[in-house]
């Protein structure tokens, strides 16, 4: 499918407990859009590199020059100091930066850690997103395509606050 093309990039920011389907959602949407999905898991994975931050952010930089929408999942999108520094940067590079926030029950999160035993069973940290933060809420027990409605439509709200936001000049007059 075609990329996403808005005046302003998104950093989409995924959020929610372990086993929400945060990574389900993400690479599936990346298919759909070719938009660059960047996962500290998945670069620990690859790399065995512990110094993820480091990499990730590299990997970032490099990502926002394209003003393309990215995707980022990190334990960081958990707390709301971190969705507070991961949204600074990505407003630094142009980006505006909108939560996507995973809700899945703890039952069927903790079933589908065991079903995935490479994954990391850390303590869950996570802190829902208050009012003030740009957010979404998906359910990670939904569809794909349910899902993605719902991401686009609050994409589609952010497009048009943009558009609103452009002030236009006004024009010159001969006489």
């Amino acid at each position: 499918m075609k990329a996403l093309n808005f005046k302003k990039p998104h950093l989409l920011i995924l959020a929610g407990i372990r086993g929400a389907g945060k990574t389900y959602f993400a690479s599936h949407f990346s298919d759909t859009f070719d938009a660059p999905f960047v996962c500290d898991e998945l670069i620990y994975k690859t790399t065995g590199d512990t110094d993820i931050k480091k990499i990730r952010s590299y990997f970032l930089a490099m990502l926002f020059k394209t003003n393309s929408t990215v995707i980022l999942e990190t334990d960081e999108a958990n707390t709301p100091l971190g969705r507070l520094k991961l949204s600074k940067i990505a407003k630094r590079y142009g980006y505006e930066p909108i939560i996507i926030w995973v809700q899945t029950d703890s039952t069927t999160a903790g079933q589908r850690l065991n079903n995935n035993k490479h994954i990391k069973k850390e303590k869950d940290n996570f802190v829902s997103p208050s009012n003030n933060e740009n957010f979404v809420v998906i359910s990670g027990k939904h569809t794909y395509s349910t899902q993605l409605k719902i991401v686009l439509n609050k994409l589609s709200e952010a497009h048009k606050r943009a558009a609103n936001d452009i002030k236009v000049a006004p024009r010159e007059v001969n006489s």
